[in-house]
């Protein structure tokens, strides 16, 4: 499947007052997903419905020439997102956001890479949990940024790059890389927690 999108939204809570959750799942392993925003997990207004996305990449090539914006919900309640990368390369020009509900990222096989050809920033990665490497060779690539409470490295997992770790400074932060056999950080590591 090839596929270019403006605006692709996968698990958009609907506008109905009331309790539930709208679901929405992408899964590929073969072509090309080209899109200028995506969003993972959307509640669109306070009082409506839960949004729950889950963007699988099995294979393939997922290109974002924007932002992917993350669990995102006006309230800080409801909105789940959650990007996995099991094979392929998810390439993405903007930054990852999480935007106040629950945002995981797993970068189980593969690359996510955060600045593709053409592009001259590096963007930024923020989500509530951020796994690498935990099934197989797996990097993070050319992040400016990774701000996450939550970072594990996994014995295929890395990240290159000349990337600044933050994990919050209300000492409960978690950064395990004793799966990972090494890991070498190139620039600088913040926040209060585990190591």
């Amino acid at each position: 499947v090839d596929a270019m999108v403006d605006i692709m939204t996968v698990g958009r809570g609907s506008t109905s007052s009331g309790g539930g959750t709208s679901s929405g799942t992408l899964t590929f392993e073969n072509g090309t997903f080209d899109i200028n925003t995506l969003q993972v997990g959307l509640k669109p207004a306070s009082g409506t419905k839960v949004g729950a996305g889950t963007v699988n990449v099995n294979g393939g090539t997922l290109m974002v020439n924007d932002d992917v914006q993350m669990a995102t919900t006006p309230d800080g309640t409801g909105a789940t997102g959650t990007l996995n990368i099991n094979g392929g390369t998810a390439m993405v020009a903007g930054d990852i956001t999480d935007g106040g509900g629950t945002s995981t990222i797993n970068v189980n096989l593969g690359t996510l890479d955060m600045q593709p050809a053409g592009d001259p920033t590096p963007g930024n990665i923020t989500a509530d949990t951020l796994s690498i490497g935990s099934s197989g060779t797996a990097v993070v690539t050319n992040a400016a940024s990774i701000s996450s409470p939550a970072i594990t490295i996994g014995f295929g997992g890395s990240i290159a790059g000349n990337t600044r770790i933050d994990i919050g400074n209300d000492g409960s932060g978690l950064f395990d890389a004793s799966g990972a056999g090494s890991f070498t950080l190139n620039r600088t590591f913040q926040g209060g927690g585990s190591v």
